[in-house]
């Protein structure tokens, strides 16, 4: 068979370049299967100049990575069948991962597959492809145009190293409540050591990546192995590690608490900066957003503890859910203005509807208008449709800002 994986545009600045991994995850199992493989990019390509590669396809397959790629991928599938192409169309994704079947009909439409699993694609495909925590995009990357390669692998890249988060925070559109799943630490390293490869032959100096894991530090074992798996490789290259990864203050705390030497031994490594999702400064917001593993003392403790390591902590301040008051609003803003005086980075996002726990009534509107999912943006203002009321739009939008 022969596949086209598209990567759709990037939704609201566009032209924004960024590898995607988990396409290439796929694009390398299908190759590695001997299956006919095309990847394109629409930040980069344009789906016209493919019509000859579409038509002669056999199955196009989608991945839609948040909320706001859904309107654009939509818009996607019509000008897919408008060039005539009957085939068969499945999406994948972190957008689509936790929807309801029939919320997913509702809308991509019945005649559009949703693959969640590696055993649901092996049945829709009927293929046996490898595990995709056993393998890799190497050979994804290997088919890519150089220039290409260096345009992902030059820049800050994500580097997928596990699924699944055992807490179960309200305010998360990933794959919670379940426990942390790693890759196969061999699949890492080859992958690993052929990005090395290539930036050596771009005669670029570093290796710089985002890890992809809602937690880095709930496994703290399997992230250490990792992480010094990558700084071997990398040296043995000549390439400068840098590495920044997702934190809960819980889960950093107890780790660090446990060996008091692994922040050291991780900054060795390369690791460069921790994010904490602290969501506000108010145990009223934590209880209501079942983030009750955060408090402040264990904020500051964590904070405390990246910067006498010598890691760059970062905030991330979710704030403005329409549940929040003034006095919550408030508690945030001190907390971040604190932190920041202290030359920590203030990452602030606004509250919004999270699209897995909309009842039914309440998704109507999205459904009857999906460019309305474009407001869900985190790093938008608050508006209208995520905002009814004026006042807390005002409020939301003022502490924000």
């Amino acid at each position: 068979m022969s596949f086209l994986l598209i990567q759709p545009a990037e939704p609201h600045r566009g032209g924004q370049v960024y590898l995607p991994g988990g396409l290439l995850n796929l694009a390398g199992r299908l190759i590695a299967a001997d299956q006919k493989v095309t990847v394109i990019d629409l930040n980069l390509d344009r789906l016209e100049r493919y019509t000859k590669v579409l038509l002669e396809s056999s199955i196009v397959c989608i991945t839609v990575l948040g909320k706001p790629y859904i309107p654009g991928t939509i818009d996607l599938i019509r000008q897919i069948r408008a060039t005539g192409f009957e085939g068969q169309i499945l999406i994948g994704g972190q957008a689509v991962e936790c929807m309801l079947p029939a919320r997913f009909n509702g809308f991509f439409g019945s005649e559009v597959t949703r693959v969640c699993s590696d055993e649901q694609l092996n049945e829709v495909l009927n293929l046996d492809l490898p595990n995709r925590y056993k393998a890799g995009m190497e050979l994804a990357l290997a088919q890519l145009h150089p220039q290409r390669r260096r345009r992902y692998l030059t820049n800050e890249f994500g580097l997928w190293l596990s699924n699944g988060c055992s807490q179960d925070c309200s305010y998360c559109d990933a794959l919670n409540g379940v426990p942390e799943k790693y890759r196969h630490l061999e699949a890492l390293k080859q992958e690993v050591r052929y990005v090395c490869d290539e930036l050596c032959q771009f005669g670029h100096d570093r290796l710089e990546m985002y890890l992809t894991n809602l937690d880095g530090f709930q496994t703290p074992k399997r992230l250490e192995a990792a992480m010094q798996a990558i700084h071997k490789i990398a040296s043995a290259h000549g390439l400068e590690v840098r590495v920044r990864c997702l934190s809960t203050v819980a889960f950093f705390n107890k780790a660090i608490r446990k060996d008091g030497q692994l922040l050291e031994r991780l900054r060795g490594y390369g690791l460069r900066i921790v994010a904490f999702g602290a969501d506000g400064a108010d145990p009223r917001v934590w209880a209501r957003e079942n983030k009750r593993h955060n408090t402040l003392k264990g904020l500051h403790t964590a904070l405390e503890d990246c910067l006498d390591a010598g890691i760059d902590p970062e905030i991330l301040m979710v704030i403005g859910f329409n549940d929040d008051d003034l006095q919550s609003m408030r508690c945030a803003l001190r907390e971040a203005l604190y932190w920041a005086d202290r030359g920590v980075v203030i990452r602030p996002y606004v509250g919004k509807p999270i699209l897995k726990k909309l009842d039914e009534h309440d998704l109507v509107p999205y459904l009857d208008d999906p460019t309305k999912l474009l407001s869900l943006d985190y790093a938008g203002l608050a508006s209208r449709v995520t905002h009814p009321s004026r006042r807390q739009r005002y409020m939301v939008n003022t502490t924000y800002l």
